[in-house]
């Protein structure tokens, strides 16, 4: 079966292309097609607890549903976390920590890239 990775970039709050991958994705593993996610840059506002928020906007809801939908693996770059000073223990999910190398590596093992 062919993996799709679903590569967000687009802050979650300040445009519709977040929410729209985010629709996507979900869409796709309704189906029980295989996908994961990447967040990269603005879009790791996404893994902000939704209870650290007094009125979190419904998308960080949505994005923390994401396991009901099957999909468990959640990537992020080590080095964007360490230059943005942020602490997985603190994300509303778990997810996998990769360094550049392991980064550029699995994305060649994905029949599908999306990018939002």
């Amino acid at each position: 079966m062919k993996r799709s990775l679903f590569v967000f970039r687009a802050p979650p709050f300040e445009s519709s292309r977040f929410q729209e991958g985010l629709d996507a994705l979900m869409a796709l593993a309704a189906f029980e097609q295989p996908a994961d996610a990447l967040l990269m840059g603005q879009s790791l506002q996404a893994l902000s607890r939704p209870e650290n928020i007094e009125q979190p906007p419904a998308v960080l809801k949505r994005f923390a549903s994401i396991p009901l939908f099957g999909i468990e693996t959640v990537l992020v770059s080590k080095k964007e976390l360490a230059d943005k000073n942020l602490n997985p223990d603190n994300f509303s999910l778990s997810v996998r920590l990769l360094d550049d190398e392991e980064l550029v590596g699995t994305l060649t093992r994905y029949d599908h890239l999306f990018s939002f």
